[in-house]
């Protein structure tokens, strides 16, 4: 789970969690629940399994808007949640037709805000492929404040890693994240606050190997 706090001139929060699929309606509703209990603007899924058939109940159990892009029934898939009580108009929705990501352009108080939920692939030349497109896609929107969250699959420094193979290993794909940060005047906000700490979002306990592979 990852958490965000405050854009510019937007006073915003918001959460990313990998939920590993949604299709069980009992995970899913104690979910929602426990979302709307930390109140946050905005919640970004990945991992979703949702399907067409499915979008609408979904939807209505939120009981705000949901934000889509289907993967399977049992792969890929995200989903931008946002607080029912949040006053915004959404203006554009893009995806790409993988379930990988989904881009919401919404106006709130007369501003423009961009909100990118990503779930990448692992595969390495999946993942170069995956970046280049998310550059072209958001060049439209570059001039705009962007917030762009989820699960990178892929740690950036050595610093985001503890066993396993270095992070040289990736360094096609880390040149691509990099790549795309210097285009949109990104940063990776928890790394910027947290210079010099080691903190993890995913691990294998058996191979123990540990990493953090989710940004904001």
């Amino acid at each position: 789970m990852l958490y965000f706090s405050s854009i510019s001139a937007f006073n915003l929060e918001g959460l990313a969690i990998d939920v590993r699929g949604l299709n069980k309606s009992t995970k899913r509703r104690a979910l929602f629940r426990w979302l709307h209990k930390q109140n946050k603007d905005f919640t970004f899924l990945q991992d979703t399994y949702s399907s067409s058939h499915t979008a609408k109940i979904w939807e209505a159990e939120w009981g705000g808007k949901v934000l889509f892009n289907h993967g399977t029934n049992h792969s890929k898939g995200v989903m931008i949640l946002l607080n029912p009580k949040l006053d915004c108009k959404i203006e554009k929705i893009a995806q790409d037709k993988n379930g990988r990501f989904v881009i919401v352009k919404l106006t709130i108080d007369d501003s423009h805000l961009v909100l990118v939920n990503i779930y990448s692939p692992n595969d390495d030349n999946q993942q170069v492929h995956f970046f280049k497109e998310l550059q072209d896609q958001l060049q439209e929107y570059s001039h705009e404040n962007l917030i762009i969250g989820g699960d990178f699959n892929s740690a950036l420094t050595q610093r985001d890693k503890e066993g396993g193979n270095p992070v040289t290993r990736k360094l096609s794909v880390i040149n691509e994240i990099n790549k795309l940060c210097e285009l949109y005047n990104l940063c990776d906000i928890w790394r910027s606050l947290n210079p010099d700490a080691r903190q993890f979002t995913w691990r294998d306990k058996s191979f123990k190997v540990q990493c953090r592979l989710d940004y904001f």
